[in-house]
C-alpha cells in the first residue's frame, strides 16, 4: 500500500454519498500501511490545480503525515463533516502523524466546517495538532463550527498535539489570515484538550469569535507564542494579531439571575471593538482565561485617548459563585468584518452579592461653585486643595431593587479610573445626609453645585 496520488484539479469527494451513510461517516481512509515517510505520507493532498475542491464525509487516520494538506496552488476549498484522526464513531483516538488539515502555503478563502452538525468536522488526536495555516497567501479563510480535541459527542477527549510537537488546538503562521468562529449561531468552535495553546497565532492575523476555547495545556489564545503578553499604553506594540490589548475586568457580579461584568479597555484610539464574555468553573494557570461557557458580547469605541468602560449585562444567565469570567476584544471592521483578537483577559472571580448602580453622579467644584456637570460623561476628584479636595464626586444608589427586608451588612464602592495626574492617593468617602439633584450641565450655571444642593436650596 502506498499514499494517494496528490489531486491536481478540483473534485467532490463525498462519503456522504456512500448508501450506507446515516449522519456520519463510514468511508474511511486508513493509512495504517501506507508508509513511514511524515513529508509525503499524508490522506488527500489537494495539490496545484485543485482549486475549488470538496472533501466531505470521510474518515481519515493513522497517516505519518496528515489528515489533509492543501498545498500551493489550491484555494477555494470546502472540508466539512470529516473526522480527521478517529475511528468511524469519531470517539477512538487514531490520529494522524503530523495534522489533521495543513494548509500548507496554500491558495485562500478555504471553509473548514459549517454551522450545523451534518457539516462540522471533528478533528483529534493528530500528533502535531488540529489545523494549520502558514502562508502569505493563505487568506480568507474561516474555520466554523469544528471540534477540535473532542470527540463526536462533544465530551471525549481526543486532544491534538503531543509533548514533542505541542502546536495544540490552531496554529497560524506565516502571514495566513483566517476567522476562528464568528457571531452567527453554530459558527463558533469547540477547542479543547490540546497539547499547547487551544489557538496560535504566531504570525499573521485571526480572528477568533464565539468559540468555546478550554481545557488546553498552555494559553486559550496565545499571540506571538511566548505567553501571557501583558496590555501596553496605547496599544503601540506590533506583532501577531498587532499584539491586541485585551479588556481588564472590574468587576463580574451574578444576581437575580442576571450577571453584570464592568471593566475597561486600553487600545487604539477612537477604534470599535467586539467584547466576548466567558466563564469557566475555574481558570488556566496563566490566570488569562480559559473560555468554557460563552456569555455574551457587547461593543464599545474608544475615545482619543485609546479607552472605554463597559458594563454588560446578560439577562437570564446565572454564573455560579466561584466561578472565573474572562474576556477577549476583537477590532470590529462594520459591516460584519472583524480584525485582530487578543488573548484571554485575566480573570475576574464572580461575586454574587447583590449589584447597584449610581442612579445619580455628578462632581462639584470649589473655584467654579455656581456650575453644573451632571451631563458630564466622567466625574473628576482632585485631592490637592484641601484635606478632602476643591472637586468632589457625588454618587447617588437607589436601593429600592433590593427586597425590603434586605439588611446591608457591608458595602464596597468600585469606580473605574481612566486617567490619574500625580502620585496615586487615597480617596475618602463620606455619606450626604441631604438629598441632591443631579443635574443637566455641562461646567455651565445650575445645581447641584459647591453652593447648592438643588436649584435655590443651599447645602
Amino acid at each position: 500500500a502506498s499514499a494517494l496520488p496528490t489531486i491536481t484539479e478540483a473534485v467532490i469527494i463525498d462519503g456522504s454519498s456512500e448508501p450506507d451513510f446515516a449522519g456520519t461517516p463510514v468511508v474511511e481512509l486508513s493509512g495504517a500501511a501506507a508508509g513511514t515517510d511524515a513529508d509525503t505520507t499524508h490522506g488527500l493532498v489537494l495539490g496545484s490545480g485543485s482549486s475549488g475542491s470538496t472533501i466531505k464525509g470521510l474518515v481519515i487516520n493513522r497517516f505519518a503525515g496528515s489528515a489533509i494538506q492543501v498545498d500551493s496552488g489550491s484555494g477555494n476549498n470546502l472540508i466539512t463533516g470529516n473526522y480527521l484522526g478517529t475511528d468511524t464513531s469519531g470517539l477512538v483516538d487514531l490520529g494522524n502523524g503530523k495534522w489533521g488539515i495543513d494548509f500548507k502555503f496554500s491558495g485562500g478563502n478555504n471553509v473548514v466546517g459549517g454551522t450545523t452538525a451534518a457539516l462540522r468536522n471533528v478533528i483529534g488526536g493528530n500528533e502535531y495538532g488540529g489545523i494549520a495555516l502558514n502562508g502569505a497567501a493563505v487568506t480568507g479563510n474561516l474555520v466554523l463550527g469544528n471540534y477540535i480535541g473532542v470527540g463526536s459527542d462533544g465530551s471525549t477527549a481526543l486532544g491534538n498535539g503531543s509533548v514533542s510537537y505541542a502546536y495544540g488546538g490552531v496554529l497560524i503562521l506565516g502571514g495566513a489570515t483566517v476567522r476562528i468562529g464568528g457571531v452567527v449561531a453554530g459558527e463558533g468552535n469547540v477547542i479543547t484538550n490540546g497539547n499547547g495553546d487551544g489557538v496560535r497565532v504566531q504570525g499573521g492575523t485571526a480572528a477568533i469569535l464565539g468559540n468555546r476555547i478550554f481545557g488546553n495545556s498552555e494559553l486559550g489564545i496565545d499571540l506571538a507564542a511566548d505567553g501571557v503578553t501583558t496590555n501596553d499604553a496605547g496599544d503601540a506594540d506590533t506583532g501577531p494579531n498587532n499584539l491586541q490589548n485585551y479588556p481588564e475586568i472590574g468587576s463580574v457580579v451574578s444576581t437575580g439571575g442576571n450577571t453584570t461584568v464592568t471593566g475597561t479597555l486600553r487600545s487604539n484610539a477612537s477604534t470599535t471593538y467586539r467584547l466576548e464574555f466567558f466563564s469557566s468553573p475555574s481558570g488556566d494557570a496563566s490566570g488569562h482565561g480559559a473560555g468554557q461557557t460563552w456569555l455574551g458580547a457587547t461593543t464599545v469605541t474608544t475615545d482619543a485617548a485609546g479607552n472605554a468602560t463597559f458594563s454588560a449585562t446578560f439577562s437570564g444567565i446565572v454564573v455560579s459563585a466561584g466561578y472565573v469570567v474572562s474576556a477577549t476584544a476583537t477590532v470590529d471592521l462594520g459591516g460584519g468584518s472583524h480584525g485582530a483578537t487578543s488573548e484571554f483577559a485575566a480573570n475576574r472571580a464572580v461575586n454574587t452579592d447583590a449589584r447597584l448602580t449610581a442612579a445619580q453622579d455628578t462632581y462639584i467644584d470649589l473655584t467654579n461653585p455656581t456650575l453644573n456637570y451632571g451631563a458630564s460623561g466622567n466625574l473628576v476628584v482632585d485631592y490637592s486643595g484641601g484635606s478632602i479636595g476643591d472637586i468632589r464626586a457625588l454618587l447617588q444608589f437607589d436601593l429600592g431593587s433590593l427586597p425590603g427586608t434586605t439588611t446591608i451588612a457591608s458595602a464596597t464602592l468600585q469606580m473605574m479610573a481612566t486617567g490619574i495626574t500625580g502620585a496615586a492617593t487615597n480617596i475618602n468617602v463620606y455619606q450626604l445626609t441631604e438629598s441632591w439633584v443631579e443635574g443637566s450641565g455641562s461646567g455651565t450655571a445650575g445645581a447641584a453645585n459647591w453652593t447648592e444642593r438643588q436649584p435655590g436650596t443651599a447645602w
